[in-house]
């Protein structure tokens, strides 16, 4: 039975690695969409910081992202072509990052995630033209948002 299942992983993981979604270099294929649909895969990150300018500067010299203004107070930054996170300017709290992990139903996985042990920080919300998010705090204390997003 473990030898089976090994194998599957392992199968998965080289179809996952030969399609492209798993490497060091840029995807070959729509990787975002697998990110942004499948249940339990981290898709997005967002980073809350005091000084914007300095964030796009350090981010774009050390990892050569590109930033680009969505919306009047939001960037995207860009590795290669396909969008991999956010950022917004807030000189109230310290500077932090956000990981959002997709989900198939943002309310069943928040209650869920409360069920488990977890605080919800921001009960599920809307995102204009993006989803519906909430942010939790794990029992042990750590802290991610969960998002289901609009099927486009």
């Amino acid at each position: 039975m473990k030898k089976a299942i090994y194998t599957l992983f392992l199968l998965l993981f080289f179809i996952i690695i030969l399609n492209g979604c798993v490497t060091a270099t840029a995807p070959q294929t729509d990787c975002a969409k697998l990110r942004f649909e499948t249940n339990g895969v981290f898709g997005w990150n967002e980073l809350i910081t005091t000084d914007i300018e300095k964030a796009k500067d350090f981010y774009t010299k050390l990892f050569g992202w590109s930033p680009s203004i969505m919306q009047k107070k939001y960037t995207t930054f860009k590795n290669k072509k396909e969008k991999i996170a956010g950022a917004m300017e807030d000189k109230k709290q310290k500077p932090f990052w956000l990981p959002y992990i997709t989900v198939n139903d943002i309310d069943k996985t928040a209650e869920k995630a409360e069920q488990l042990g977890a605080k919800i920080l921001t009960p599920p919300a809307y995102a204009p033209d993006i989803g519906r998010f909430a942010i939790i705090k794990d029992p042990q204390g750590a802290v991610i948002a969960i998002i289901t997003y609009i099927k486009k």
